[in-house]
């Protein structure tokens, strides 16, 4: 199973957890939760249409980062007894490989040097600048 399609089981998991949680964290919990399952997925969709390596790798970390923040979440989901039981076990072994794999995108060309595109290239091929 390649990145994007766990990153997108995850979301999906972490919104079928979230329609358990009680009514009060509405605006809580199940709010950040939400929006960064689909942070981590959208960052990580943004990783593959850069096109300079430091750009690459931020964007993985971001994406790496907004991964921690859901483990952070859940953890709190979890002591406060938001959520429970077996679907929470498969949660946690998800996201721990998520942040494995994302961790091994980003080692190898970590230390590379970087390679932004000359501002000529992006003018010359009629690309929009900045993005």
């Amino acid at each position: 199973m390649n990145v994007c399609q766990q990153l997108a089981e995850l979301c999906l998991k972490l919104y079928a957890i979230n329609t358990k949680f009680p009514k009060q964290e509405r605006y809580g919990l199940t709010l950040l939760i939400r929006r960064s399952a689909v942070s981590i997925e959208s960052n990580f969709a943004e990783v593959y249409r850069r096109r300079s390596t430091a750009v690459y790798i931020r964007m993985l970390y971001m994406s790496y980062c907004s991964v921690c923040g859901i483990e952070t979440q859940i953890f709190l989901a979890e002591d406060s007894n938001v959520i429970e039981g077996d679907g929470l076990a498969v949660i946690n072994t998800d996201i721990a490989g998520i942040e494995q794999t994302l961790k091994a995108l980003i080692q190898p060309i970590y230390n590379k040097p970087l390679t932004p595109r000359p501002l000529e290239s992006l003018v010359a091929s009629g690309a929009a600048i900045g993005g």
